[in-house]
């Protein structure tokens, strides 16, 4: 189960989507850290949220760690 009061990792949206079903909130924080810039896991997460109904409000960057703000657009069923 995905903690939504802290940033979730990229990586575990990516190797467990279906636990997205289990998060409540609005709005989530998701982050990644890549030391080649290439931040894979963050794009494959925004993509598998994008497909469960989240979109991406806002993305930050400092030192090599990705941050995204997204919210839910439907409701939960």
């Amino acid at each position: 189960m995905m903690d939504s009061s802290t940033p979730i990792r990229a990586a575990d949206i990516v190797n467990s989507p279906e636990t997205l079903q289990t998060l409540e909130e609005r709005y989530i924080i998701i982050y990644d850290s890549s030391w080649g810039g290439t931040f894979r896991n963050m794009i494959k997460a925004i993509n598998i949220l994008d497909q469960h109904g989240w979109e991406t409000k806002s993305i930050a960057h400092s030192q090599g760690v990705m941050y995204a703000l997204v919210e839910r657009l439907k409701d939960r069923s």
